[in-house]
């Protein structure tokens, strides 16, 4: 309370021993006293030998982990009609942490453990449908599937900070043109069809 905490009355006065206890040969007592006794029950009623006032320590707070940015590794693969991306962090706390879908954008806040966060924004390189896009957390990374507006090949994930050379581009099919990974057969949007 507070009169034993700041005042000086009868409450504030503290009876104790400072130097440590001393156990030897089964013999107890203070290495500040000479009272030594046998018996355990004894030993815990032997008053202090200094008075003084109560010493009252504050409770340390544990201090919040600060807060370190990250940035995780993103892999993708694309089908005709969805872009399926994997961020890769461990341990994402799904309950506070969440992927917003805009048409050409994706916002990813991610809390991972020890204070660690991704806030990252993808600029698309196509529009996407975000009403049917998804994503799921799982123990080692984010999985999202993105669902095209168009059935199209995209060259890349993100668009471009630098203009790409003329005629460059990624093959997603094996007739070497565009379309699906690994599929056996070319998959091609209606204005490559007329080619």
């Amino acid at each position: 309370d507070e009169e034993s905490r700041n005042g000086d009355g009868e409450n504030a006065k503290c009876v104790y021993h400072p130097k440590a206890p001393l156990f030897h040969e089964g013999s107890k007592g203070y290495q500040c006293c000479k009272p030594k006794v046998l018996e355990f029950e004894e030993f815990l009623k032997i008053p202090g030998c200094k008075t003084g006032k109560h010493v009252f320590v504050k409770k340390v707070k544990p201090t919040d982990p600060v807060e370190e940015l990250v940035k995780p590794r993103i892999d993708h693969y694309q089908t005709l009609d969805k872009v399926h991306v994997s961020v890769f962090a461990k341990k994402v706390d799904a309950s506070s942490s969440e992927v917003k879908f805009e048409d050409e954008k994706v916002h990813l806040q991610l809390n991972l453990p020890d204070g660690k966060r991704c806030i990252q924004s993808l600029d698309l390189w196509a529009p996407i449908d975000p009403s049917a896009s998804t994503y799921k957390v799982l123990g080692t990374k984010v999985d999202i599937i993105l669902v095209k507006q168009q059935p199209k090949s995209w060259t890349l994930l993100e668009k471009a900070l630098v203009e790409l050379p003329a005629g460059f581009g990624y093959t997603f099919s094996a007739g070497g043109r565009t379309g699906t990974t690994g599929a056996k057969e070319s998959v091609l949007d209606p204005n490559n069809l007329a080619k």
